[in-house]
This record gives C-alpha cells, sequence and structure tokens, in this order.
C-alpha cells in the first residue's frame, strides 16, 4: 500500500505544473508538508516567500540593453546579468511583478 501512495504523490508531483512563485508550488509544498506529517514529522511547515514568476523578463531585459547599448552600457548588463543568475545581487527582478511562492 505505500508503494501506492508514493506512485500517487510522485504522479501528483509530476502532473502538477510547479511554476515559479504560483499555486502550483504552493500545491506541491502543501502535498509534501501533509505527507510528512502523516510520517510523524514535527517540525513541518510551509514557508512563504515572494519572488518573481519568471525569469524571462529579466533576461530580456538585460539582452536588450547589451544589444541596444553603448559599450559601457552593453558591460554594465553583462556584469549585472551575472550578478542576477549568480544569485548575488537580482535588484531588476525586484522592481518586475512577483508571486507568492512557498517552500
Amino acid at each position: 500500500m505505500a508503494d501506492l501512495s508514493l506512485e500517487a504523490d510522485v504522479l501528483a508531483l509530476c502532473t502538477n505544473v510547479r511554476d515559479s512563485a504560483g499555486p502550483g508550488e504552493r500545491a506541491a509544498a502543501t502535498l509534501v508538508a501533509r505527507r510528512f506529517t502523516e510520517i510523524g514529522l514535527t517540525d513541518v511547515r510551509i514557508e512563504p516567500y515572494r519572488s518573481r514568476t519568471t525569469y524571462a523578463w529579466v533576461h530580456i531585459l538585460h539582452l536588450a540593453a547589451g544589444l541596444l547599448g553603448r559599450a559601457p552600457l552593453s558591460l554594465a548588463a553583462l556584469a549585472s546579468l551575472e550578478l542576477d543568475v549568480g544569485g548575488q545581487r537580482q535588484w531588476l527582478g525586484r522592481l518586475l511583478p512577483q508571486g507568492e511562492g512557498a517552500n
């Protein structure tokens, strides 16, 4: 019976659209938290956070600045993209719409 439950959980997680900071991500976190509680774990919680719902707009804006700007703007766009992708400084993403995610 445990195998059927595991199979159902994997199927639910695989077929659910877990978009970044969206309802699918919250549903997946809820499913996992529920299973953890069912097996007896006690310190189980879902932690909400604010985050961008897509990385595409940030990449497009960096690309546009890099392609359309002169050398100084292109270098600044490249540096900004590197910092954004590396997670050190994601200033541009904070200017764009965000959603609420769940871990």
